[in-house]
């Protein structure tokens, strides 16, 4: 799942909005079964759909959720599956997370849980450096999925001059050759610089060793990579690419998270951070929130006052829903914090003991 794809539901409005969730299963012959689920689904829609709209009205996001679940290959299964569909848009994703079997018709798609478990999980790029295709994948958590935009996958058109003057020196072959693999990995280099703009992840960059020099000594990316993979693997798919990344993005993810703890401290020392849930979200309404630390199994229901935006914590036992309920103000936190241009960076549960499990570092 990648946050381009998330952004398109984010504060889509159009009435009626159908929102499909199921779990999956990655193995055979468990996948059999979901087919089976989603055509359940699928009709508890369209009996909510001719329910609350009329039959002819709810023709043509019927038809929109009909082609999403004829267009699914049940061998990509992750841990859930999302169909999102209203008269003008319609799009799958899939959850390297489970989910609860439900349908949801509303004005807006349901994202809550979505984005939740989005901002819990860790996102990077992989980059698979090869002349006969250099591809980029998204990762979120273990899982990784192709992306096929920005130019990629990109292949090397050959190297012109190399062979087609036999007699020239072999010198002037190679200055040829490697001439032409410079220019080729700049290509590479400004469409990762593109994906970027819209991304601006860590990079994992897979490749044999000569394709990895190349391209160290081109980009201008450096400041991104996190880690060099070295072997060919141009053909490999996504789970074979995912298995040589996933532990580098672990070992570089646990000294971020311990750099962030360490930062914390700092800047308690500076008096520039707030701690503990309320003070946190007062800080955060402020737009003060530079970076914000929590550990990533903290979770807290609340009552928000809609007048002055301050939050009361509950139980979350019988103690109301309705507009000014949260689930989980944490991760509505973690929104209101992206919102305002700062980071989000969770931990392992224990580290912020001190701080009350969240802590916020203020710009000012």
């Amino acid at each position: 799942m990648r946050n381009a794809n998330l952004q398109e539901l984010l504060g889509r409005e159009d009435y009626p909005a159908v929102s499909i969730f199921m779990p999956t299963h990655r193995a055979h012959p468990e996948t059999q079964q979901d087919p089976i689920r989603l055509k359940n689904l699928l009709n508890e829609a369209r009996q909510r759909l001719d329910a609350e709209v009329g039959k002819r009205p709810s023709w043509p996001i019927l038809d929109q959720l009909e082609r999403l679940a004829d267009d699914l290959d049940w061998r990509e299964n992750q841990d859930g599956l999302a169909l999102f569909a209203s008269e003008s848009y319609a799009a799958v994703v899939r959850l390297p997370f489970t989910v609860e079997e439900r349908v949801t018709v509303d004005r807006t798609f349901e994202t809550r849980e979505i984005v939740g478990a989005f901002q819990r999980l860790p996102h990077y790029l992989v980059l698979t450096l090869a002349e006969q295709a250099t591809r980029l994948f998204a990762g979120t958590g273990s899982d990784l999925e192709e992306i096929r935009d920005y130019g990629f996958p990109i292949a090397s058109s050959g190297a012109p001059g190399a062979t087609s003057r036999p007699d020239a020196p072999q010198m002037a072959r190679s200055n040829i050759r490697r001439a032409h693999l410079q220019e080729f990995y700049r290509e590479v280099d400004a469409a990762l610089a593109e994906a970027l703009v819209d991304e601006p992840l860590p990079v994992v960059v897979i490749g044999a060793h000569p394709s990895l020099g190349f391209f160290d000594d081109v980009t201008r990316h450096g400041e991104r990579l996190i880690a060099r993979v070295e072997g060919s693997h141009a053909e490999a798919n996504a789970s074979v690419v995912a298995e040589l990344a996933w532990p580098e993005v672990q070992h570089w993810l646990q000294e971020q998270r311990e750099a962030a703890v360490q930062d914390a401290g700092a800047a308690r020392g500076a008096n520039l951070l707030a701690a503990g849930l309320d003070d946190v979200w007062n800080a955060a309404r402020a737009g003060r929130g530079a970076r914000l630390i929590v550990e990533h199994d903290y979770r807290q229901p609340a009552i928000i006052d809609r007048e002055t935006g301050a939050i009361e914590l509950i139980s979350g036992e019988g103690e109301g829903v309705g507009p000014r309920h949260l689930d989980d103000a944490v991760d509505a936190l973690a929104e209101l914090v992206l919102d305002m241009g700062g980071e989000v960076f969770f931990v392992h549960d224990g580290a912020l003991s001190e701080y009350s499990r969240v802590a916020l570092i203020l710009r000012y």
